[in-house]
């Protein structure tokens, strides 16, 4: 019945599509964000438009946006269709660059799966916020955030370790495929101010906000989540004495095993670093074993927040399972929690100066 219901929205979302092709530019609203919550049974939409328009009536998607609409359904595709009819015009879904969603939501891969199949790239971005209207809203006359500064704002914060980068199709193949959860990064606006602060958990079971930002970047790097041109600055206090540290460079290898009948997760990271600030004159190994005491501390404390307490696998550690040690999937599948909440956590960080 579920695939069925996924295949309906399939087939709906590329009528919507497909009615558009024939109408002209102008009888168009290109939708650039797209919030997504439930109340109750009622699926709702935010979504911030396209909304300039160029000397002869087309829409100019190159400008900051201007408008906002909202729309409300039993199912998503419904609420999409009556946000569409207060506009006046046809949505366009095609220009989505960021999907926000918002409470009430259950398994995710709901929502989402059937964007998979339509114009939406599969690496457009997805976020979590407890009030997507609240972000689709921001700054609409001025024009100051729109989708594109939205994005460069958040790779900003995901080049400093501060939030993470996940798609569509990441989080439909961590749910999907691996049966795991999947990490979202929190969006907030407060003030007419965007920032971006922890994340979210996302499984068959819903989304909650659970990962604080402070742990954010050991979680990124016990996630082998460290990507070229990223740059994580680590403040190092030794005594009352300060310095900085910037991680230019990060290797994770995550393995697991199995000892006396609990499971071990084991994770080697190892860092380059440079020292930008460091007014005290501490040692070269004063600042690096500050700094891998900072990174083991972060990680253990996001592991601790997501598999010992949430037991959610959003490290992946039944796909680990499958690789190290096999004999002990059944069992995983049979009692995954209890194991989440009693494995052991291994962890061995090295830094050198780059």
């Amino acid at each position: 019945m579920k695939k069925i219901l996924k295949l309906m929205a399939v087939i709906f979302t590329a009528a919507i599509m497909s009615s558009c092709s024939g109408e002209e530019v102008n009888q168009r609203s290109f939708v650039q964000l797209m919030g997504i919550e439930k109340y109750g049974e009622a699926y709702v939409v935010s979504m911030q438009l396209y909304n300039s328009e160029s000397s002869d009536g087309s829409h100019d998607i190159s400008k900051a946006n201007a408008a906002s609409v909202t729309g409300s359904g039993t199912t998503i595709y419904e609420a999409i269709d009556n946000a569409g009819t207060r506009t006046g015009k046809s949505l366009f879904l095609g220009h989505i660059k960021l999907i926000i969603l918002g409470s009430g939501l259950g398994d995710p891969t709901d929502e989402l799966s059937a964007f998979l199949d339509s114009e939406i790239s599969p690496s457009c971005p997805v976020v979590y916020s407890s009030r997507p209207q609240s972000i689709t809203d921001t700054f609409l006359e001025e024009g100051l955030y729109s989708a594109d500064k939205l994005l460069k704002n958040m790779n900003s914060y995901v080049k400093s370790g501060k939030c993470l980068y996940t798609s569509i199709a990441s989080i439909e193949e961590s749910i999907s495929i691996f049966g795991a959860s999947s990490a979202v990064p929190v969006i907030c606006s407060e003030n007419d101010e965007i920032s971006f602060s922890g994340a979210a958990f996302a499984g068959t079971d819903g989304i909650r906000p659970v990962l604080s930002e402070d742990d954010t970047t050991g979680f990124k790097l016990l996630l082998g989540d460290f990507r070229r041109g990223d740059k994580y600055t680590i403040p190092v206090m030794i005594g009352d004495k300060a310095a900085a540290a910037v991680i230019t460079h990060a290797n994770t290898k995550n393995k697991a095993s199995v000892e006396d009948g609990r499971l071990h997760i084991n994770s080697d990271i190892t860092l380059k670093i440079t020292i930008p600030e460091n007014p005290f004159e501490l040692s070269e190994k004063q600042i690096s074993e500050a700094v891998c005491r900072s990174v083991r501390d972060s990680s253990t404390s996001a592991f601790s927040t997501s598999v010992w307490y949430e037991k959610s696998d959003v490290f992946h550690i039944q796909k680990l399972i499958r690789k190290y040690c096999p004999e002990f999937l059944e069992a995983y599948n049979n009692d995954k929690e209890q194991i989440l909440k009693d494995c052991i956590l291994n962890i061995n960080v090295k830094a050198r100066t780059a």
